[in-house]
């Protein structure tokens, strides 16, 4: 009695999954949950500081323009009544000095997430010192001008290349952090690279940080405080598990 043997194989073998074997978006966002509830403290503190110092820039401008009996609309349509010319330009500076510090503020804020995040990605605890240390402030500055200059000049040309750019850059404010010792450009490389090699997986985990950070709104802005540092480690691990560096169990 004779037996078949064992189909033929392909000279090639299986072929390969693409993308770092064992990574999903699921798994990443899953990741962020397990490690912010053993880092608690630290997480809630930097979201509280985040959204806290963002709010409280805000009242203490609003109260700045009702003490100086300026309107709190810089828009000349919302008044009502005419405004003199002075009053509404100092309106206005003070509007656009608002801005500019609640933009610095936040950028400062969410690189020191990013750094407690990648710490925790990496094994460590971090203290709150931890979390403004070793990662270049002017560094941090130019390289987020240059990709929000490349994201308007995206949106500038009907808006979908606006959205492409943000996708591909997405990872670049937590490269920006993780620089090690580049160029101001080379947070952008890094991202365009990761993204570019795993659209599948990037397009889910950005759809994913997506509805987290919605649903974390729809809560009275309360479920940020969650939201937010889910999502943080999530694209901590994701960047070193994509980059083939190790992580923290």
């Amino acid at each position: 009695m004779s037996y078949a043997g064992p189909p033929p194989q392909s000279p090639y073998g299986a072929p390969q999954p693409f993308g770092p074997p064992g990574f999903s978006a699921t798994n990443a966002i899953g990741y962020g949950w397990r490690k912010f509830t053993e880092h608690l403290g630290t997480m809630l503190l930097i979201a509280v500081l985040i959204l806290g110092l963002s709010v409280a820039i805000s009242t203490g401008f609003s109260l700045l323009s009702t003490i100086l009996g300026l309107p709190v609309s810089s828009n000349p349509f919302d008044q009502p009544r005419a405004l003199d010319s002075a009053l509404l330009s100092a309106q206005m500076v003070l509007s656009v000095v608002e801005s500019i510090l609640i933009t610095v503020v936040s950028v400062f804020l969410q690189a020191a997430a990013y750094k407690g995040a990648l710490l925790i990605v990496d094994g460590r605890t971090p203290s709150l010192g931890d979390l403004f240390q070793g990662w270049d402030k002017g560094k941090l500055i130019a390289t987020m001008i240059v990709v929000w200059l490349v994201i308007f000049a995206g949106t500038i040309l009907c808006i979908i290349p606006g959205i492409i750019a943000a996708f591909l850059l997405t990872l670049a404010p937590l490269f920006a952090v993780d620089n090690l010792g580049g160029s101001i450009t080379d947070p952008l490389k890094r991202s365009y690279e990761l993204v570019k090699n795993n659209i599948g997986q990037m397009l889910l985990l950005w759809l994913l940080t997506f509805l987290i950070t919605i649903a974390g709104l729809c809560l009275c802005g309360v479920g940020l405080l969650v939201a937010l540092p889910v999502v943080w480690l999530g694209q901590a691990y994701t960047a070193r598990v994509l980059e083939g560096r190790p992580v923290a169990p």
